[in-house]
């Protein structure tokens, strides 16, 4: 057994990296660090960075360890010297907007949808929330880090609507993206229609960002479960648009043989959108014509809306209002398990690096 990993007490494994393995005086790279000293393009010359991160032969590693806020970690997956982050889009449109921006209130229904969509989205990160995927890992320790979920994230891989915006550490992903289009069922096909769809490419340097987008980047990468993983995910939080400025914009060949090459490429968008446990229970709650009354009441709450109006509207659409819970079944909490112990925490503990930055790089 590996000295990094050591029993929670439920008698699980768990991952810790104990701060006196480092140099004393050391803790992790915050993003503002990462951004301007490990992304170096004379990276392979200097092993050693201006400010004491000592580097790996490239390619080692899958990832590294990030602070993200004070005493918490995130792990940001993809080449760890690349300092690009891509974005693709299958239209040109005059900004990033996020799902929660998306909303045409011009249209009757569109109180009520936004409505659903809050609801559904909380009854996913409830059920979330029961996973070994969110008890366990939420204890893993890295230098003086514990990790904590991008519960946001998580969501947004999982087709709920968030202010979050998807880029990428990976190209190919990104051209996933530019390529392809979704369906009323959320089925992903190449495009074939150039007059429909423009793929456009996104790219920004992250040596390039200043305080106030480095602010909105969320490290989403590693959220233990794998769509996240797949997509070698960041997000950027647009609560505030304005984030495109940031990015150079490729409009790319019009060419069903590219698109169809990049569909094939990841078997058909199975390689981004893996079957697992949580990806099935997300769509079942997406479907799911029932309510749960005490979220409903909530968002009536939050809204400042009549609890027994929007339920004589949701009813009338079809909806259920019921008290609703959604739970993991034994067996799939076996599976998250073993998952946990025998893919994830080796994984972590032998392709993800840590930097140790000394104190002196934050003044």
């Amino acid at each position: 057994m590996s000295d990094s990993i050591v029993f929670d007490d439920e008698g699980f494994p768990s991952l810790c990296i104990a701060k006196d393995r480092g140099e004393d005086g050391v803790s992790l790279p915050s993003m503002e660090i990462v951004a301007k000293s490990i992304f170096r393009l004379d990276y392979n010359e200097c092993p050693i960075s201006a400010f004491n991160l000592v580097s790996s032969p490239q390619g080692q590693f899958s990832g590294i360890y990030m602070q993200t806020k004070p005493h918490v970690f995130g792990i940001m997956l993809g080449e760890e010297c690349n300092p690009f982050l891509y974005r693709g889009e299958n239209k040109k449109y005059d900004d990033f907007v996020p799902g929660s921006k998306r909303y045409d209130f011009s249209k009757p229904d569109t109180e009520l949808t936004q409505c659903i969509d809050w609801i559904k989205k909380q009854e996913f990160l409830n059920l979330f929330k029961q996973s070994p995927y969110y008890n366990r890992c939420r204890k893993f320790s890295v230098l003086d880090c514990n990790y904590d979920f991008d519960l946001e994230a998580v969501a947004q891989h999982y087709g709920f609507v968030t202010n979050y915006i998807d880029v990428t550490k990976d190209l190919f992903t990104a051209l996933f993206f530019a390529y392809t289009y979704k369906d009323c069922n959320g089925q992903y096909h190449p495009v074939s229609d150039f007059s429909e769809y423009s793929p456009m490419l996104y790219t920004a340097n992250m040596q390039m960002f200043d305080d106030a987008i480095l602010e909105q980047i969320k490290i989403i990468g590693f959220q233990a479960v794998l769509r996240p993983f797949k997509q070698k995910a960041l997000a950027i939080d647009t609560s505030i648009l304005g984030a495109k400025k940031y990015f150079s914009a490729w409009e790319l060949p019009k060419d069903y043989a590219v698109s169809n090459a990049i569909f094939e490429h990841f078997y058909k968008g199975l390689n981004l959108f893996p079957n697992e446990i949580i990806s099935c229970h997300a769509e079942n709650i997406r479907k799911d014509k029932r309510l749960d009354t005490f979220l409903l009441k909530d968002y009536c709450v939050s809204h400042k809306l009549d609890f027994i109006n929007i339920c004589e509207k949701l009813k009338k659409s079809g909806i259920k209002i019921t008290d609703l819970r959604y739970n993991f079944s034994p067996a799939e909490l076996c599976v998250m398990n073993t998952d946990i112990s025998s893919g994830i925490i080796p994984f972590l503990e032998s392709k993800i690096a840590y930097r140790g930055v000394c104190k002196m790089a934050e003044l």
